[in-house]
Protein backbone atom coordinates (compact mmCIF):
# COMPACT_ATOMS: atom_id res chain seq x y z
CA UNK A 1 0.00 0.00 0.00
CA UNK A 2 1.40 3.34 -1.11
CA UNK A 3 1.87 5.94 1.67
CA UNK A 4 -0.35 8.94 1.43
CA UNK A 5 1.50 12.22 0.91
CA UNK A 6 1.50 14.50 3.91
CA UNK A 7 -0.34 17.77 3.70
CA UNK A 8 1.62 21.08 3.61
CA UNK A 9 0.72 21.89 7.18
CA UNK A 10 2.15 18.66 8.61
CA UNK A 11 5.06 17.88 6.27
CA UNK A 12 7.70 18.74 8.98
CA UNK A 13 6.04 16.76 11.74
CA UNK A 14 8.56 13.90 11.87
CA UNK A 15 11.46 16.37 12.26
CA UNK A 16 9.66 18.23 15.00
CA UNK A 17 8.97 14.99 16.75
CA UNK A 18 12.65 14.03 16.65
CA UNK A 19 13.63 17.42 18.10
CA UNK A 20 11.15 16.93 20.92
CA UNK A 21 12.50 13.48 21.63
CA UNK A 22 16.07 14.73 21.52
CA UNK A 23 15.26 17.46 24.00
CA UNK A 24 13.62 14.96 26.23
CA UNK A 25 16.60 12.64 26.04
CA UNK A 26 19.29 15.37 26.54
CA UNK A 27 21.77 14.45 29.25
CA UNK A 28 22.84 17.20 31.75
CA UNK A 29 26.23 18.88 31.14
CA UNK A 30 27.55 17.85 34.50
CA UNK A 31 26.83 14.20 33.66
CA UNK A 32 28.83 14.52 30.42
CA UNK A 33 31.75 16.23 32.17
CA UNK A 34 31.83 13.46 34.80
CA UNK A 35 32.01 10.87 32.09
CA UNK A 36 34.95 12.77 30.48
CA UNK A 37 36.76 13.77 33.63
CA UNK A 38 39.89 11.93 32.59
CA UNK A 39 39.97 13.84 29.36
CA UNK A 40 39.43 17.07 31.24
CA UNK A 41 42.26 16.35 33.61
CA UNK A 42 44.61 15.45 30.81
CA UNK A 43 43.82 18.58 28.77
CA UNK A 44 44.15 20.73 31.86
CA UNK A 45 47.58 19.30 32.55
CA UNK A 46 48.51 19.60 28.91
CA UNK A 47 47.39 23.28 28.77
CA UNK A 48 49.27 24.11 31.94
CA UNK A 49 52.37 22.29 30.64
CA UNK A 50 52.21 24.19 27.35
CA UNK A 51 51.84 27.48 29.22
CA UNK A 52 54.74 26.58 31.51
CA UNK A 53 56.83 25.67 28.46
CA UNK A 54 55.96 29.01 26.94
CA UNK A 55 57.04 30.80 30.12
CA UNK A 56 60.27 28.82 30.32
CA UNK A 57 61.17 28.82 26.64
CA UNK A 58 60.18 32.31 25.65
CA UNK A 59 62.26 34.88 27.57
CA UNK A 60 60.42 37.43 29.64
CA UNK A 61 60.85 41.14 28.86
CA UNK A 62 61.81 43.87 31.34
CA UNK A 63 61.03 47.51 30.62
CA UNK A 64 63.03 50.36 32.13
CA UNK A 65 61.74 53.93 32.27
CA UNK A 66 63.83 57.09 31.96
CA UNK A 67 62.48 60.63 32.28
CA UNK A 68 64.25 63.40 30.35
CA UNK A 69 63.60 67.13 30.73
CA UNK A 70 63.51 68.76 27.30
CA UNK A 71 63.15 72.52 27.85
CA UNK A 72 63.14 74.16 24.39
CA UNK A 73 63.79 77.58 25.93
CA UNK A 74 67.36 76.56 26.78
CA UNK A 75 69.66 78.52 29.08
CA UNK A 76 70.02 82.25 28.45
CA UNK A 77 73.75 82.87 28.81
CA UNK A 78 74.59 85.28 26.00
CA UNK A 79 72.97 88.59 25.09
CA UNK A 80 71.55 87.29 21.82
CA UNK A 81 70.39 83.71 21.50
CA UNK A 82 69.80 83.12 17.80
CA UNK A 83 71.19 79.61 18.04
CA UNK A 84 69.36 78.93 21.30
CA UNK A 85 66.09 80.83 20.84
CA UNK A 86 64.17 82.11 23.83
CA UNK A 87 60.53 82.79 24.57
CA UNK A 88 58.76 80.78 21.86
CA UNK A 89 55.01 80.57 21.71
CA UNK A 90 53.25 77.63 23.34
CA UNK A 91 52.47 75.99 20.00
CA UNK A 92 56.09 76.34 19.00
CA UNK A 93 57.41 74.75 22.19
CA UNK A 94 54.93 71.90 21.80
CA UNK A 95 56.12 71.31 18.25
CA UNK A 96 59.75 71.42 19.39
CA UNK A 97 59.20 68.84 22.12
CA UNK A 98 57.30 66.59 19.72
CA UNK A 99 60.17 66.93 17.26
CA UNK A 100 62.69 65.97 19.93
CA UNK A 101 60.62 62.84 20.58
CA UNK A 102 61.30 61.79 17.01
CA UNK A 103 64.98 62.66 17.38
CA UNK A 104 65.25 60.59 20.57
CA UNK A 105 64.09 57.42 18.77
CA UNK A 106 65.69 58.25 15.42
CA UNK A 107 68.14 56.02 13.60
CA UNK A 108 70.99 58.47 14.15
CA UNK A 109 70.69 58.16 17.95
CA UNK A 110 70.03 54.42 18.01
CA UNK A 111 72.91 53.68 15.62
CA UNK A 112 75.29 55.36 18.04
CA UNK A 113 73.81 53.30 20.88
CA UNK A 114 74.39 50.11 18.85
CA UNK A 115 78.02 51.10 18.37
CA UNK A 116 78.39 52.35 21.94
CA UNK A 117 77.18 49.10 23.54
CA UNK A 118 78.48 46.81 20.77
CA UNK A 119 75.01 45.35 20.27
CA UNK A 120 76.09 43.67 17.03
CA UNK A 121 77.64 40.98 19.25
CA UNK A 122 74.68 40.71 21.63
CA UNK A 123 72.55 37.57 20.93
CA UNK A 124 69.41 39.47 21.82
CA UNK A 125 70.10 42.03 19.08
CA UNK A 126 72.25 40.30 16.43
CA UNK A 127 69.47 37.92 15.41
CA UNK A 128 71.02 34.73 16.79
CA UNK A 129 68.49 34.49 19.64
CA UNK A 130 65.14 33.60 18.05
CA UNK A 131 62.07 31.86 19.33
CA UNK A 132 60.35 29.27 17.09
CA UNK A 133 57.90 31.82 15.76
CA UNK A 134 60.64 34.23 14.78
CA UNK A 135 62.67 31.38 13.28
CA UNK A 136 59.69 30.33 11.18
CA UNK A 137 59.09 33.86 9.98
CA UNK A 138 62.78 34.23 9.12
CA UNK A 139 62.70 30.91 7.22
CA UNK A 140 59.68 32.04 5.18
CA UNK A 141 61.36 35.33 4.39
CA UNK A 142 64.46 33.56 3.14
CA UNK A 143 62.35 31.24 1.02
CA UNK A 144 60.38 34.08 -0.48
CA UNK A 145 63.37 36.35 -0.87
CA UNK A 146 64.81 36.83 -4.35
CA UNK A 147 68.46 37.55 -3.60
CA UNK A 148 68.90 35.66 -0.33
CA UNK A 149 71.43 38.20 0.93
CA UNK A 150 71.73 38.54 4.69
CA UNK A 151 71.35 41.99 6.26
CA UNK A 152 74.39 43.58 7.91
CA UNK A 153 74.63 43.01 11.65
CA UNK A 154 74.40 46.77 12.25
CA UNK A 155 71.03 46.88 10.46
CA UNK A 156 69.74 43.82 12.33
CA UNK A 157 70.80 45.24 15.68
CA UNK A 158 69.30 48.63 14.81
CA UNK A 159 65.93 47.10 13.90
CA UNK A 160 65.92 45.01 17.07
CA UNK A 161 66.66 48.09 19.16
CA UNK A 162 63.97 50.10 17.36
CA UNK A 163 61.39 47.48 18.35
CA UNK A 164 62.42 47.82 21.99
CA UNK A 165 62.47 51.61 22.33
CA UNK A 166 59.42 53.79 22.93
CA UNK A 167 59.12 57.47 23.91
CA UNK A 168 56.17 59.64 24.88
CA UNK A 169 55.51 63.10 26.25
CA UNK A 170 54.07 63.33 29.76
CA UNK A 171 51.10 65.60 30.49
CA UNK A 172 51.80 68.09 27.67
CA UNK A 173 54.87 69.29 29.56
CA UNK A 174 58.58 69.30 28.83
CA UNK A 175 59.22 65.82 30.26
CA UNK A 176 59.80 62.87 27.92
CA UNK A 177 59.44 59.32 29.19
CA UNK A 178 61.73 56.81 27.48
CA UNK A 179 60.90 53.10 27.72
CA UNK A 180 63.41 50.43 26.70
CA UNK A 181 62.65 46.69 26.77
CA UNK A 182 65.17 43.85 27.13
CA UNK A 183 65.30 40.25 28.33
CA UNK A 184 67.37 41.24 31.36
CA UNK A 185 66.46 43.91 33.91
CA UNK A 186 69.99 45.31 34.19
CA UNK A 187 70.35 45.40 30.43
CA UNK A 188 67.06 47.27 30.10
CA UNK A 189 68.33 49.90 32.54
CA UNK A 190 71.72 50.20 30.85
CA UNK A 191 70.06 50.49 27.44
CA UNK A 192 67.73 53.22 28.68
CA UNK A 193 70.62 55.17 30.19
CA UNK A 194 72.71 54.71 27.04
CA UNK A 195 69.90 55.95 24.78
CA UNK A 196 69.29 58.99 27.01
CA UNK A 197 72.98 59.90 27.31
CA UNK A 198 73.58 59.38 23.60
CA UNK A 199 70.64 61.63 22.79
CA UNK A 200 71.80 64.40 25.17
CA UNK A 201 75.39 64.19 23.92
CA UNK A 202 74.16 64.25 20.34
CA UNK A 203 72.08 67.35 20.98
CA UNK A 204 75.03 69.15 22.56
CA UNK A 205 77.27 68.08 19.68
CA UNK A 206 74.67 69.22 17.15
CA UNK A 207 74.46 72.64 18.80
CA UNK A 208 78.25 72.96 18.82
CA UNK A 209 78.39 71.88 15.20
CA UNK A 210 75.69 74.40 14.30
CA UNK A 211 77.62 77.11 16.13
CA UNK A 212 80.86 76.06 14.39
CA UNK A 213 79.23 76.07 10.97
CA UNK A 214 77.53 79.40 11.64
CA UNK A 215 80.82 80.82 12.93
CA UNK A 216 82.59 79.71 9.75
CA UNK A 217 79.95 81.33 7.58
CA UNK A 218 80.14 84.52 9.63
CA UNK A 219 83.94 84.58 9.37
CA UNK A 220 83.74 84.11 5.62
CA UNK A 221 81.28 86.97 5.50
CA UNK A 222 83.55 89.12 7.67
CA UNK A 223 86.30 89.16 5.02
CA UNK A 224 83.87 90.49 2.43
CA UNK A 225 82.44 93.04 4.87
CA UNK A 226 85.93 94.24 5.85
CA UNK A 227 86.74 94.78 2.18
CA UNK A 228 83.52 96.72 1.70
CA UNK A 229 84.21 98.91 4.74
CA UNK A 230 87.72 99.67 3.50
CA UNK A 231 86.44 100.54 0.02
CA UNK A 232 83.71 102.76 1.43
CA UNK A 233 86.12 104.64 3.71
CA UNK A 234 88.65 105.05 0.91
CA UNK A 235 85.89 106.43 -1.33
CA UNK A 236 85.00 108.98 1.37
CA UNK A 237 88.61 110.10 1.81
CA UNK A 238 89.23 110.26 -1.95
CA UNK A 239 86.15 112.42 -2.41
CA UNK A 240 87.25 114.75 0.39
CA UNK A 241 90.71 115.16 -1.09
CA UNK A 242 89.37 115.65 -4.59
CA UNK A 243 86.94 118.36 -3.50
CA UNK A 244 89.23 119.82 -0.83
CA UNK A 245 86.63 119.28 1.86
CA UNK A 246 88.78 118.38 4.85
CA UNK A 247 92.02 119.86 6.14
CA UNK A 248 94.58 118.71 8.65
CA UNK A 249 92.36 119.51 11.65
CA UNK A 250 89.42 117.60 10.24
CA UNK A 251 87.49 120.75 9.27
CA UNK A 252 86.36 121.72 5.79
CA UNK A 253 89.16 123.23 3.74
CA UNK A 254 86.77 125.89 2.40
CA UNK A 255 85.76 126.84 5.94
CA UNK A 256 89.37 127.01 7.02
CA UNK A 257 90.29 129.16 4.05
CA UNK A 258 87.32 131.46 4.57
CA UNK A 259 88.21 131.91 8.22
CA UNK A 260 91.88 132.56 7.47
CA UNK A 261 91.02 134.91 4.59
CA UNK A 262 88.61 136.93 6.68
CA UNK A 263 91.32 137.33 9.30
CA UNK A 264 93.79 138.43 6.63
CA UNK A 265 91.30 140.92 5.22
CA UNK A 266 90.67 142.47 8.63
CA UNK A 267 94.43 142.72 9.31
CA UNK A 268 95.16 144.08 5.84
CA UNK A 269 92.39 146.68 6.03
CA UNK A 270 93.67 147.86 9.40
CA UNK A 271 97.18 148.11 8.07
CA UNK A 272 95.97 149.90 4.92
CA UNK A 273 94.16 152.48 7.02
CA UNK A 274 97.27 153.09 9.10
CA UNK A 275 99.44 153.39 5.99
CA UNK A 276 97.00 155.86 4.41
CA UNK A 277 96.97 158.03 7.51
CA UNK A 278 100.77 157.94 7.67
CA UNK A 279 101.10 158.78 3.99
CA UNK A 280 98.63 161.67 4.25
CA UNK A 281 100.41 163.06 7.31
CA UNK A 282 103.83 162.89 5.67
CA UNK A 283 102.46 164.38 2.45
CA UNK A 284 100.96 167.25 4.42
CA UNK A 285 104.28 167.96 6.14
CA UNK A 286 106.14 167.81 2.85
CA UNK A 287 103.76 170.28 1.18
CA UNK A 288 103.80 172.78 4.08
CA UNK A 289 107.58 173.32 3.80
CA UNK A 290 107.68 174.06 7.54
CA UNK A 291 109.99 172.14 9.74
CA UNK A 292 108.02 171.48 12.94
CA UNK A 293 109.65 171.42 16.28
CA UNK A 294 108.40 167.90 16.99
CA UNK A 295 108.11 165.37 14.16
CA UNK A 296 105.60 162.51 14.45
CA UNK A 297 106.84 159.00 14.97
CA UNK A 298 105.73 158.05 11.46
CA UNK A 299 108.36 160.27 9.81
CA UNK A 300 111.20 159.86 12.22
CA UNK A 301 114.37 158.39 10.72
CA UNK A 302 118.10 158.74 11.26
CA UNK A 303 118.40 161.09 8.27
CA UNK A 304 115.53 163.29 9.38
CA UNK A 305 116.87 163.30 12.94
CA UNK A 306 120.37 164.32 11.78
CA UNK A 307 119.02 167.02 9.46
CA UNK A 308 116.67 168.28 12.16
CA UNK A 309 119.60 168.54 14.64
CA UNK A 310 121.70 170.44 12.09
CA UNK A 311 118.72 172.67 11.27
CA UNK A 312 118.17 173.54 14.92
CA UNK A 313 121.86 174.31 15.50
CA UNK A 314 122.08 176.49 12.37
CA UNK A 315 118.90 178.34 13.36
CA UNK A 316 120.34 179.01 16.82
CA UNK A 317 123.64 180.28 15.38
CA UNK A 318 121.81 182.46 12.81
CA UNK A 319 119.67 184.04 15.52
CA UNK A 320 122.76 184.72 17.69
CA UNK A 321 124.68 186.21 14.72
CA UNK A 322 121.78 188.39 13.70
CA UNK A 323 121.52 189.73 17.23
CA UNK A 324 125.24 190.24 17.60
CA UNK A 325 126.39 191.17 14.05
CA UNK A 326 123.16 192.27 12.41
CA UNK A 327 120.93 190.66 9.78
CA UNK A 328 123.11 191.86 6.90
CA UNK A 329 126.35 190.53 8.16
CA UNK A 330 127.99 187.94 5.90
CA UNK A 331 128.14 185.39 8.70
CA UNK A 332 124.44 185.87 9.37
CA UNK A 333 123.63 185.54 5.67
CA UNK A 334 125.85 182.41 5.43
CA UNK A 335 124.02 180.82 8.33
CA UNK A 336 120.67 181.77 6.77
CA UNK A 337 121.71 180.06 3.51
CA UNK A 338 122.76 177.00 5.48
CA UNK A 339 119.32 176.97 7.13
CA UNK A 340 117.56 177.16 3.77
CA UNK A 341 119.72 174.34 2.42
CA UNK A 342 118.91 172.16 5.46
CA UNK A 343 115.20 173.00 5.13
CA UNK A 344 115.34 171.87 1.52
CA UNK A 345 117.07 168.67 2.47
CA UNK A 346 114.48 168.03 5.17
CA UNK A 347 111.60 168.68 2.75
CA UNK A 348 113.25 166.46 0.16
CA UNK A 349 113.62 163.71 2.73
CA UNK A 350 110.01 164.19 3.79
CA UNK A 351 108.91 164.00 0.15
CA UNK A 352 110.88 160.79 -0.26
CA UNK A 353 109.34 159.31 2.89
CA UNK A 354 105.90 160.48 1.75
CA UNK A 355 106.39 158.81 -1.63
CA UNK A 356 107.52 155.59 0.06
CA UNK A 357 104.54 155.75 2.41
CA UNK A 358 102.20 156.38 -0.49
CA UNK A 359 103.72 153.47 -2.40
CA UNK A 360 103.35 151.20 0.62
CA UNK A 361 99.77 152.34 1.02
CA UNK A 362 99.03 151.56 -2.63
CA UNK A 363 100.49 148.11 -2.27
CA UNK A 364 98.31 147.50 0.80
CA UNK A 365 95.25 148.76 -1.06
CA UNK A 366 95.96 146.44 -3.98
CA UNK A 367 96.43 143.60 -1.53
CA UNK A 368 93.05 144.46 0.02
CA UNK A 369 91.43 144.27 -3.38
CA UNK A 370 93.11 140.93 -4.11
CA UNK A 371 91.94 139.56 -0.79
CA UNK A 372 88.42 140.77 -1.50
CA UNK A 373 88.47 138.99 -4.87
CA UNK A 374 89.76 135.83 -3.18
CA UNK A 375 86.97 136.08 -0.64
CA UNK A 376 84.39 136.34 -3.39
CA UNK A 377 85.94 133.35 -5.15
CA UNK A 378 85.85 131.29 -1.94
CA UNK A 379 82.21 132.23 -1.42
CA UNK A 380 81.49 130.95 -4.92
CA UNK A 381 83.40 127.78 -4.15
CA UNK A 382 81.42 127.42 -0.91
CA UNK A 383 78.28 126.97 -2.97
CA UNK A 384 79.95 124.16 -4.89
CA UNK A 385 81.18 122.69 -1.60
CA UNK A 386 77.65 122.60 -0.21
CA UNK A 387 76.63 120.48 -3.18
CA UNK A 388 79.67 118.26 -2.72
CA UNK A 389 78.78 117.86 0.96
CA UNK A 390 75.51 116.20 -0.04
CA UNK A 391 77.43 113.55 -1.94
CA UNK A 392 79.98 113.33 0.88
CA UNK A 393 77.27 112.67 3.47
CA UNK A 394 75.82 109.96 1.23
CA UNK A 395 79.23 108.29 0.99
CA UNK A 396 79.72 108.63 4.75
CA UNK A 397 76.31 107.06 5.42
CA UNK A 398 77.21 104.11 3.21
CA UNK A 399 80.56 103.78 4.97
CA UNK A 400 78.88 103.97 8.39
CA UNK A 401 76.28 101.38 7.38
CA UNK A 402 79.01 99.03 6.15
CA UNK A 403 80.98 99.64 9.35
CA UNK A 404 77.93 98.93 11.52
CA UNK A 405 77.19 95.67 9.72
CA UNK A 406 80.85 94.67 9.95
CA UNK A 407 81.03 95.40 13.69
CA UNK A 408 77.77 93.49 14.23
CA UNK A 409 79.13 90.46 12.37
CA UNK A 410 82.42 90.75 14.25
CA UNK A 411 80.66 90.76 17.63
CA UNK A 412 78.42 87.89 16.50
CA UNK A 413 81.45 85.90 15.38
CA UNK A 414 83.06 86.29 18.80
CA UNK A 415 79.84 85.30 20.57
CA UNK A 416 79.36 82.23 18.36
CA UNK A 417 82.93 81.26 19.09
CA UNK A 418 82.15 81.41 22.80
CA UNK A 419 78.98 79.37 22.32
CA UNK A 420 80.98 76.54 20.77
CA UNK A 421 82.47 75.85 24.19
CA UNK A 422 79.28 76.34 26.21
CA UNK A 423 76.27 74.04 26.18
CA UNK A 424 73.25 76.35 26.34
CA UNK A 425 70.71 73.54 26.02
CA UNK A 426 68.51 72.61 28.95
CA UNK A 427 68.26 68.85 28.39
CA UNK A 428 68.99 66.51 31.27
CA UNK A 429 67.95 63.23 32.85
CA UNK A 430 65.65 63.93 35.78
CA UNK A 431 64.78 60.29 36.53
CA UNK A 432 67.53 57.78 35.63
CA UNK A 433 66.47 54.24 34.75
CA UNK A 434 66.46 51.57 37.42
CA UNK A 435 66.45 47.80 36.81
CA UNK A 436 62.77 46.76 36.88
CA UNK A 437 61.97 44.32 39.65
CA UNK A 438 59.39 42.38 37.66
CA UNK A 439 58.96 41.51 33.99
CA UNK A 440 56.52 43.11 31.65
CA UNK A 441 53.19 41.35 31.22
CA UNK A 442 51.22 38.94 33.45
CA UNK A 443 52.98 36.77 36.10
CA UNK A 444 54.14 33.26 35.18
CA UNK A 445 51.64 31.63 37.59
CA UNK A 446 48.81 33.48 35.93
CA UNK A 447 49.97 32.30 32.51
CA UNK A 448 50.16 28.65 33.69
CA UNK A 449 46.75 28.94 35.34
CA UNK A 450 45.30 30.45 32.19
CA UNK A 451 46.78 27.56 30.18
CA UNK A 452 45.13 25.04 32.44
CA UNK A 453 41.76 26.81 32.31
CA UNK A 454 42.00 27.05 28.55
CA UNK A 455 42.75 23.30 28.38
CA UNK A 456 39.69 22.47 30.54
CA UNK A 457 37.51 24.75 28.40
CA UNK A 458 38.66 23.12 25.19
CA UNK A 459 38.15 19.64 26.66
CA UNK A 460 34.68 20.51 27.91
CA UNK A 461 33.68 21.94 24.57
CA UNK A 462 35.04 18.86 22.79
CA UNK A 463 33.18 16.50 25.15
CA UNK A 464 29.86 18.28 24.70
CA UNK A 465 30.29 18.35 20.94
CA UNK A 466 31.18 14.63 20.86
CA UNK A 467 28.20 13.73 23.07
CA UNK A 468 25.81 15.73 20.93
CA UNK A 469 27.03 14.10 17.74
CA UNK A 470 26.76 10.64 19.30
CA UNK A 471 23.17 11.16 20.39
CA UNK A 472 22.12 12.49 16.99
CA UNK A 473 23.62 9.42 15.39
CA UNK A 474 21.67 7.22 17.82
CA UNK A 475 18.42 8.84 16.74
Amino acid sequence: MMPRPASNGFQDWPVQARVIRLHEDTVPVWHVLQKRKLLLAMTMVLGAALAASFVLYFPRNYTSETQILEDPRGLKIFSSEDLTPQGQAADMTTALVETQLRVLTSDSVLQRVVARLDLTHDPEFDGSERNPIQAAIEFIKRRLGSDGKAEPLETVALRSLQDKVRAQRLDRGFVIQLQVTAHDADKAASLGLAVAKTYIEGEALAKRETARRAGGEVRDRLDDLATRVKQAEEAVEAFKVKNRLVGASGELVSAQELSALNLQIVTAQTKTSELKARADQIQSLAKSGVVPDNLPESVKSSTITSLRTQFAEADRLQADAAARLGPRHPDTLSLRNQIDRLRGQINAELSRIAAAARSEYERARVNDQALARSLQSLKTQALDVSQSLVRLRELERKAQASRTVYESYLARSREIGEQQGVDTGNVRIISPPLPPNKPTGPPATLIVLAGGVLGIALAAASAMLFEGVRRRSAL
